[in-house]
């Protein structure tokens, strides 16, 4: 991925005619034979690594990246001789890499590119750069490497003499040769401790020279005609779908600059020529120009078609006057209509919104996608249209202001791609466009149609996948209806107390204050603690705590959380630094933040994301409410400030425990089924049962460690977490751990049987058909493998509690006008869901809610949902059953 990355940057900042890619071999080179000790203490890496060499050749084969290597040489080597073979054929000259072996090769037509920050900043070196860094020229690097050696490849230079010495000694006099000269004249200025060092060194000198000279002629038999390749975006886009390169399909644009040229010189040839766009198809399209509110109105007329594709367009450039040209298209696959978004708001605004708003309008319940059912008749009281379209939710925005309202929709591209390959980092329509059809998706307004014809071949390309998995049915069920749900959610929004934060946040910021003063009346001086790079220097260098066992990065160590963690009984400091973080987040997250994202009623406005974690839950984002700490007192201070509408109150309905009933489900673990079928409490169960005491026995200190093991199971915990979690001993985690699995044999099994079944089929599925998948779980690197099966053991538990709650939210949202008209549906939060209910009504709409959520499926445990209500979301009550 790194390297197809760096090759994509390359191809559009660099525009080169000839792009080649120099390797090394396994053979040994002339360096070895040279001396023995050449890169001896280069460790092998994982398998994993040298696996992707062919994978990374055959990517960069797509990109039209010959790939060359000769044994006998390294790829410094190849990079060398083709570099100097090119000047002289008339090319200038980029050599790309990671270190510094080739900066000797510079000159007016040869520059190297080189990495600075990972491989998203890089340095381009010519002569001035290299004396600007170095203080010496290009041709000087050999023998400044000569003299201080090279340790990455177990040079040894000259001992004693470093970066500095070496530099002083090139400024001095030159060259190598004229160094040892000079060392070897009693009359030279070289005082006698360095005179002897060179002397005594100079025979490893001189060696080493040999070592670091990139050779400029190996034999190397293609020419650069040979070496020209051709880029194959059909082969490309399936290898980057294949490895899960999805961002790279989009970024691979090898237009991008001045959109005259190609990228690499043969891209013109065969299957090279980029495909721009969607296919002009021979099916012919009726494309309506549309100006007028009649235009519009006769075109909509027009269609027969059951399914329509329904998407929202806005041109690239904003105009003069801030706002850009937006479109609404409908296409029913014979006729296309792109109607301005300016005829909306015009004088025959409501006639165009009737139309729009009637050919959307959906009767009788969803039926399968793409089904051949013939036109529509004219005037047919029997109307079912079946909407298609990338984002369904994001378009009621959009039509939300239009004042168009669609609730059923058949196929959502973004749903699909996001089922089909739950994890990925974004599944937008023009890296779908590329995956799934192998097309450029175009941007211009007049080619509105294209997309629609586009979206309407994505959305078949996916079902042919999705069908035979049951993964449509999935959609139906489970995503499709709640997306209207969530819209309503998100319209209808929250209110927050403004007065109540505005004093809150002159509060939190004293305390803030306060904190920042302790910690430099204990260090001695002012600091930024909101500073890594600082609170590193003054941990570990000025309070010189333990640095054993804390991670360390390209910066220094890590002040990361988990971290701290481990420093927590070492220093005061500690815990200070962690609350001033708490506080530093929540004050520019939500107590600060939330203010100003209020409307006119004072209510903020979540946006869920229903695409975005691989196990199915929901995530929210401005303001992000899943994120608020349920347990900590700053956190239910957050929490205070969401509150009812006059007349109103708030009503919570959690469900109690979920994950822990769910796991005890799909395991059929008898005993935690019959704690939970008993209305025991499952911790004091648990720790009754692993300690072989009565439950009236069990300690607060054994129940929350049984507590701690429960959960830590769902996510893959051994013992060094629970330790961490519970406050006990590695032994006494590890002996914790042993007993809970001879306890619930039951748990044991499925955890095991579960990890061999995602070895086997490279994916994991909750209770109802939802995958996601895990190819690392056969990874060779511990690490990897590790978390990749600690994925495979939360995501079913995870996976089936959101499955669960989502049938809920959208079955009450069904029901609960019916029971309460003035009640809405307002957050869902983890296993919660918020209301905002008249407060006559609160206890008939929590009996209703419960009920339906207690009740939405049988997974063969009891559902417990509790109620509580207040004025405010953290000061409530329960309503007892």
């Amino acid at each position: 991925y790194g390297m197809a990355s760096v090759a994509i940057k390359m191809i559009q900042e660099e525009h080169p005619d000839l792009f080649i890619a120099c390797w090394d071999t396994a053979a040994p080179t002339f360096r070895h034979e040279a001396y023995e000790a050449y890169k001896a203490q280069r460790e092998t890496k994982e398998q994993e690594l040298y696996d992707q060499i062919p994978v990374a050749k055959e990517v960069l084969e797509t990109m039209g990246i010959r790939s060359i290597a000769i044994d006998g040489f390294e790829a410094d080597d190849l990079l060398g001789t083709l570099a100097l073979r090119g000047e002289k054929e008339g090319y200038e000259v980029r050599i790309v890499t990671g270190d510094r072996d080739t900066l000797q090769l510079v000159n007016d037509h040869i520059k190297i590119i080189a990495f600075k920050k990972g491989v998203s900043e890089t340095k381009l070196y010519d002569a001035d750069a290299i004396k600007e860094e170095y203080g010496i020229t290009p041709a000087q690097m050999i023998d400044w490497k000569a003299i201080k050696g090279d340790p990455s490849d177990n040079i040894p230079g000259i001992k004693g003499i470093g970066d500095k010495g070496a530099t002083d000694l090139i400024q001095t006099y030159g060259s190598l040769e004229k160094i040892f000269k000079a060392a070897h004249d009693a009359k030279s200025d070289l005082k006698d401790g360095l005179r002897k060092k060179l002397i005594e060194g100079e025979a490893d000198g001189k060696q080493a020279r040999e070592l670091v000279i990139v050779k400029t002629d190996v034999p190397i038999k293609e020419s650069f005609s040979d070496l020209t390749g051709v880029l194959d975006r059909e082969k490309f886009v399936e290898l980057a779908g294949t490895y899960g390169f999805r961002s790279l399909i989009k970024r691979f644009d090898v237009g991008t600059g001045s959109g005259e040229r190609e990228a690499v010189s043969g891209l013109e040839n065969g299957k090279g020529k980029m495909e721009k766009g969607g296919e002009r198809s021979s099916k012919k399209i009726k494309q309506i120009k549309i100006s007028t509110a009649e235009e519009a109105v006769a075109s909509l007329e027009q269609m027969t078609g059951e399914q329509v594709v329904l998407h929202v367009m806005r041109s690239a450039q904003d105009s003069l006057f801030g706002s850009s040209e937006a479109i609404v298209i409908l296409d029913d696959g014979k006729t296309c209509a792109a109607i301005p978004f300016s005829l909306f708001t015009g004088r025959d605004a409501e006639r165009v919104r009737a139309a729009v708003s009637d050919r959307l309008r959906t009767y009788g319940p969803i039926r399968p996608a793409f089904a051949d059912s013939g036109s529509l008749r004219a005037g047919s009281t029997d109307l079912r249209t079946y909407i298609i379209c990338h984002d369904a939710k994001f378009l009621m925005r959009e039509l939300d202001t239009l004042g168009i309202e669609f609730g059923t929709v058949t196929h959502d591209t973004l749903i699909a791609a996001y089922l089909l390959s739950a994890g990925e980092r974004s599944y937008d329509l023009d890296a779908l466009a590329l995956l799934e059809l192998g097309k450029e998706l175009p941007h211009e307004l007049d080619r509105a149609c294209e997309v629609a014809a586009m979206i309407r071949q994505i959305a078949t390309s996916q079902k042919t996948k999705m069908d035979p998995e049951g993964m449509t049915a999935f959609m139906e069920r489970f995503e499709l209806p709640l997306i209207p749900v969530l819209r309503k959610m998100e319209r209808i929004g929250i209110r927050v107390d403004l007065p109540y934060l505005s004093k809150l946040s002159t509060g939190l910021s004293k305390e803030k204050a306060r904190l920042e003063k302790e910690m430099e009346e204990i260090v001695g001086h002012p600091f930024n603690a909101g500073s890594p790079s600082q609170l590193a220097v003054i941990l570990f260098d000025e309070l010189k705590l333990p640095t054993k066992g804390i991670k360390r990065g390209k910066t220094g160590y890590s002040t990361a959380a988990s971290e701290l963690e481990k420093l927590n009984e070492l220093h005061p400091i500690i815990v200070k630094i962690s609350d001033h973080r708490e506080l530093a987040k929540l004050l520019s997250t939500y107590v600060d933040t939330l203010p100003t994202q209020v409307d006119a009623n004072g209510r903020v406005h979540t946006t869920f994301n229903q695409a975005i974690a691989a196990t199915g839950r929901l995530s929210s984002s401005d303001p992000n409410v899943q994120n608020i700490p349920i347990r900590s007192d700053l956190g239910k201070k957050i929490r205070r400030a969401f509150i009812a509408d006059d007349g109103m109150e708030l009503l919570s309905c959690d469900y109690s425990q979920i994950e822990l009933r769910v796991i005890a489900a799909l395991a059929h673990d008898e005993k935690m089924l019959a704690a939970f079928e008993h209305g025991a409490d499952i911790h004091t169960s648990t720790a009754a049962a692993i300690l072989g005491i009565a439950p009236e026995e069990v300690t607060k200190d054994q129940r929350r460690a049984a507590k701690a093991v429960n959960f830590g199971i769902i996510y893959g915990q051994g013992p060094n977490g629970l330790s961490v979690s519970a406050g006990i001993t590695f032994a006494e985690a590890r002996e914790f751990i042993a007993k809970y699995f001879e306890t619930y044999k039951g748990i044991k099994e499925f955890l095991e049987q579960t990890k061999v079944l995602a070895r086997e089929r490279g994916y994991v599925e909750t209770l109802f058909g939802r995958r996601r998948p895990i190819p690392d779980i056969v990874s060779g690197v511990m690490p990897v493998r590790a978390a990749a099966e600690r994925m495979a053991i939360n995501m079913p538990v995870q996976g089936t509690s959101a499955d669960i709650l989502k049938l809920a939210m959208i079955e009450v949202a069904k029901g609960l006008p019916k029971v309460c008209a003035d009640a809405r549906l307002l957050l869902q939060v983890h296993d919660e869901l918020l209301f905002e209910v008249p407060t006559g009504d609160v206890e008939r709409v929590a009996t209703y809610a419960t009920d339906v959520m207690a009740n939405i499926e049988k997974i063969g445990c009891p559902i417990v949902v509790d109620a509580k209500r207040g004025k405010n979301w953290e000061e409530m009550g329960k309503i007892s059953p």
